[in-house]
């Protein structure tokens, strides 16, 4: 009998954790934003000195939104770019892109300035002078929030990496024709 309960409540047990982990995966939160970063330059090619424009690209799923660079007090997380110190590179100027949608936000209860769909912003990166030939990882990080008509997720960083060469002859620039 003693077997038959210890069987009885081991099964029960499992069964209440299979169902707890099921209704934590279903709460998962959603992957509403995919970020990609690219330089102009195929080639990924950049010298010591040289500004090059980053291309940050985000593709918001349908029905969400990221909210823009610029936001009232008291609203959403804005989007952020920076270059994080502790790689030859740094960032060379503000942050350009298109120009956000802004309307009543029923969530914040105030106006904001939103993106929808895909949006590409411009990252102005400066590589130091000093920087040693050879391939290195740039680094972009990102921080947003991305909220849909009925759920707000929590404000994010993520570290976009592209691998770039840095070459010290003039060979790195690109050529004009």
């Amino acid at each position: 009998m003693f077997h038959h309960i210890r069987a009885h409540t081991v099964g029960i047990l499992l069964i209440a954790l299979l169902g707890g982990l099921a209704s934590a995966a279903q709460q998962a939160p959603p992957a509403a934003i995919t970020w990609s970063v690219a330089l102009a330059d195929p080639r990924r090619v950049v010298a010591p000195g040289q500004v090059v424009e980053v291309t940050a690209r985000a593709v918001v799923e349908r029905g969400w939104y990221v909210y823009g660079m610029a936001q009232p007090a008291g609203g959403p997380t804005p989007l952020r770019f920076t270059v994080p110190e502790g790689q030859p590179f740094a960032l060379a100027g503000p942050v350009t892109g298109p120009e956000p949608v802004r309307g009543w936000d029923a969530a914040f209860e105030i106006e904001t300035a939103r993106h929808a769909n895909t949006v590409e912003f411009v990252v102005p990166v400066r590589v130091e002078e000093g920087a040693a030939a050879d391939k290195a990882p740039l680094t972009v990080q990102v921080r947003y929030q991305v909220c849909s008509d009925t759920l707000c997720l929590r404000p994010k960083t993520e570290s976009l990496v592209l691998p770039v060469e840095i070459r010290r002859t003039a060979a790195a620039r690109p050529r004009r024709e």
